[in-house]
């Protein structure tokens, strides 16, 4: 079962994250909230600035948090003794819940590029 986790972390869930920085353009919208975050600084209090300001955090703090879950279960998985079948189950419950999480983002995410489009 430990490995059977380890290996799902790695070929997949790794991959998933992998894939939302980019379906979600993290690196551009990290790029942009500093911008924005500038523009407040120096007394731009506009609702479209401040509005926008929200949507990027919400965004990525949204992928942060799945970033790190999947990080720390990684490297919980591995202090695991393979013995252990209760918190190994445990950990699988929260690989499920992971899997999900990513999913239902990147839906929201392809739903949003279609309205943007």
């Amino acid at each position: 079962m430990k490995f059977e986790l380890k290996s799902h972390i790695k070929n997949n869930l790794k991959k998933e994250v992998a894939l939302l920085l980019e379906l979600l353009e993290i690196e551009e919208k990290k790029k942009k909230f500093e911008e924005i975050e500038a523009k407040v600084l120096s007394g731009d209090y506009s609702p479209k600035i401040l509005k926008e300001k929200t949507y990027l955090e919400k965004v990525l703090t949204k992928f942060e948090k799945i970033n790190s879950n999947v990080n720390d279960l990684e490297e919980l998985i591995e202090m695991i003794d393979d013995g252990a079948i209760g918190d190994l189950k445990s950990m699988e419950t929260e690989v499920k819940q992971l899997t999900q999480e990513i999913e239902s983002i990147k839906v929201e995410a392809m739903f949003s590029a279609e309205i943007d489009t």
